[in-house]
């Protein structure tokens, strides 16, 4: 498999591959989607823009009077055995020229799931309204807090239209700690993230619109090139 190109200082050692996908045989592959709605589909189509050379994408489409605050998501569960404190996530991700960004500012890309029978998780999510700029912000659903944070390192821009790469290390603890890195630049670093004391159990590529309410004045999409998820 190609791997995503990573700074080299961001995965420690120690982390063992868990699952990498790039969608290139056309298929979900073990990804699997939940929540499905018709407003908001999810497919593997072709691109001539991939950063790694590739010939195929996931694209989340928002059709034109999609409503935030749900839709189609895609899963992949970690085996048992494989689940572990620390998880690393990287991936590619587009929204197109004209992305609407929802009037709460989310614009929601993956989560974390860690709540066992109950629902937690940690989102890592676009920020910004309408045409305005594209940062970077998490929501703290998985423990005690913080509950939001911004960029603390160093100010980065989803700029539409344009491949990004996303990465992410999530330690759990009480507390545990977040990083995420944007094409290379730290972005957040945190070491007092309170989160669930057990690990990730899925990973879930959500690209919820929102927050709840607004609705899309044109179609839409959020598309990812490749996805590597990675535990110690």
């Amino acid at each position: 498999l190609m791997t995503i190109p990573d700074s080299g200082a961001v995965i420690p050692s120690g982390f063992a591959l868990v699952e990498e996908t790039g969608w290139e045989d056309g298929t979900l592959g073990q990804w699997v989607k939940k929540f499905t709605s018709s407003s908001k589909p999810i497919s593997v189509i072709p691109i001539t823009s991939s950063l790694l050379a590739e010939q195929q994408a996931l694209n989340i489409g928002y059709l034109a009077g999609h409503v935030g605050g749900g839709g189609t998501e895609l899963e992949f569960s970690i085996q048992a055995a494989a689940r572990k404190p620390e998880m690393y996530v990287g991936f590619l991700v587009q929204v197109n020229p004209q992305w609407q960004g929802h009037n709460s500012a989310i614009n929601k890309m993956v989560y974390l799931f860690d709540g066992g029978v109950n629902w937690a998780a940690m989102w890592y999510e676009m920020f910004g309204v309408g045409s305005g700029s594209l940062g970077l912000y998490v929501v703290n659903q998985s423990g005690s807090g913080p509950a939001g944070m911004h960029e603390n390192v160093n100010a980065v821009t989803f700029t539409r239209g344009q491949w990004h790469k996303v990465e992410i290390l999530q330690k759990q603890g009480a507390p545990g700690s977040i990083s995420v890195w944007m094409n290379d630049v730290l972005a957040i670093d945190r070491s007092d993230v309170f989160t669930q004391l057990g690990p990730v159990s899925n990973v879930t590529i959500s690209g919820i619109w929102g927050g709840v309410g607004d609705s899309k004045d044109q179609a839409d999409y959020m598309r990812f090139d490749r996805i590597r998820i990675s535990v110690r």
